[in-house]
């Protein structure tokens, strides 16, 4: 189950995340400091995409060299850092 980001729901839809990203075995891709397989990165940020609102996908990157999403192999990580990481009610774009 892909949950969807709300204004109200941040500590549930965090909660289900990680148990998706442990039980897919990427929850390490989004740790500080990890150099993720491509592979395993856009695999995490997929899932990211598919639990937020569309309109929150400008803040997961800019496109990279290749023309996606996302700012190289450490992508996700920084997406999903609990560093600088943020309840979207604090976020007035959301």
């Amino acid at each position: 189950m892909w949950p969807m980001l709300t204004r109200s729901n941040y500590t549930q839809w965090a909660m289900l995340m990680q148990c998706n990203y442990e039980a897919m075995e990427i929850w390490y891709v989004i740790e500080p400091g990890t150099n993720p397989k491509r592979a395993h990165d856009r695999q995490a940020l997929s899932a990211l995409m598919r639990s937020v609102p569309e309109d929150m996908w400008q803040t997961l990157g800019a496109p990279d060299d290749e023309g996606g999403m996302g700012g190289g192999e450490d992508h996700a990580s920084r997406c999903g850092s609990s560093e600088g990481r943020q309840r979207p009610e604090a976020d007035a774009g959301v």
